[in-house]
């Protein structure tokens, strides 16, 4: 796996890198619709927490014939937030590994 930055990369430069990618773990965001460039042999799992579930994803991958996996986890600071679904979040360690364990099976 490989740490990137989404946002200190131009968007050619990022859907050159989805075009590659095997999978993908990120957070829930409009990042995440870099996956209309991913092979549609791309697993993408998604890191949330119960203020931001949307469909939008699994709905993007599902058109598109991609494996998709939903990490939720739980917010850190509602109050702080602007919006309560851009709240951070912490994700189970426990739950990512799992998930992971299942995608590279």
């Amino acid at each position: 796996f490989e740490t990137v930055e989404l946002e200190r990369l131009s968007a050619a430069d990022q859907f050159k890198l989805a075009a590659e990618a095997e999978v993908v773990v990120a957070p829930f965001g409009a990042g995440l619709t870099n996956v209309l460039a991913c092979p549609i042999t791309c697993t993408v799992i998604e890191l949330t927490h119960h203020q931001a579930v949307r469909p939008i994803f699994p709905i993007l991958t599902g058109l598109r014939g991609q494996a998709f996996h939903r990490i939720t986890g739980r917010p850190i600071d509602l109050a702080a937030a602007a919006r309560p679904m851009h709240a951070d979040f912490e994700i189970p360690t426990e739950a990512l590994q799992i998930t992971l364990g299942q995608v590279l099976s």
